[in-house]
């Protein structure tokens, strides 16, 4: 009879404890070397609830999806390591690319993935424009205008803005805008284009004489899509947001990978 010695057990545990762990990690997409980085990958034609399913697996973000089904495959590659923050935008990116984005669940519960029309008017982070993050995560961005009228401003943006974006005059001088980061940035260099001194404004009471009680609806609005500090109307039609921080939730800066395609099949 052959007698195990206890502490060859516990190497032998160890062992195979060590083994299982590489084999489910031979599956896995997204791994890490030795400097914390991700490992060069490659994806083609996966599902894109699969590969919601991969990250969340690996960044530890608890995420459901909103939709029984979710229509799109994926295809990246990424030849060089990449950071965690680099990963995180990809992610959103793929989303945003298949018509899709997250919102905040409850109770700080991760995320919910969503259509982009539905996002908005869900729990999404709010930024000041000087803080707007290059993300490609949909987010709403307040901004204050100094000389043009915002409904004339909103009008103009919308002519030539994606279908799931939404420009909303808050005042009579602030917009709000939701889209991504990046495209938010972009929005925010032709508003400083148009609001320059000599800007067409109209006037507190031609406005209400073209449309009593405008401010109050936008008022009303605003309330609905976006969680006030105080929990009611803002004085004198000025809102008062909760504002995120460029550094929760969202890194200010990450580069994207050398090569990202996805590819919606019958999404819209």
């Amino acid at each position: 009879m052959h007698i195990v010695k206890p502490m060859a057990g516990l190497r032998l545990a160890l062992l195979a404890a060590a083994l299982a762990a590489a084999g489910s990690a031979q599956g896995a997409v997204f791994q890490k070397d030795e400097g914390g980085q991700i490992r060069p990958f490659k994806i083609r034609e996966m599902p894109l609830a699969q590969f919601i399913e991969e990250y969340s697996r690996f960044s530890g973000t608890p995420i459901s999806i909103g939709e029984e089904t979710l229509k799109g495959a994926v295809s990246i590659f990424v030849p060089k390591p990449m950071s965690a923050e680099s990963l995180a935008e990809t992610f959103h990116q793929v989303l945003l690319d298949n018509g899709y984005s997250v919102v905040d669940a409850p109770a700080q519960g991760g995320w919910i993935v969503l259509r982009g029309h539905d996002v908005r008017d869900l729990v999404i982070p709010v930024y000041d424009s000087k803080d707007v993050p290059s993300t490609y995560r949909i987010v709403t961005v307040f901004h204050h205008l100094r000389y043009s009228d915002s409904e004339n401003v909103a009008r103009t943006l919308r002519s030539f803005s994606p279908a799931a974006s939404r420009i909303v005059p808050a005042t009579r001088s602030d917009i709000l805008v939701t889209d991504s980061g990046k495209n938010i940035r972009k929005v925010l260099k032709i508003v400083d284009l148009i609001d320059r001194p000599g800007a067409p404004k109209k006037s507190a009471e031609r406005a209400k004489k073209s449309c009593p009680g405008s401010e109050q609806k936008i008022e009303k609005l605003v309330v609905q899509n976006l969680e006030i500090q105080n929990g009611g109307f803002p004085p004198q039609g000025s809102p008062s947001f909760q504002l995120a921080q460029p550094s929760q939730g969202l890194p200010p800066k990450a580069s994207a990978p050398t090569s990202v395609q996805s590819r919606t099949r019958g999404a819209k």
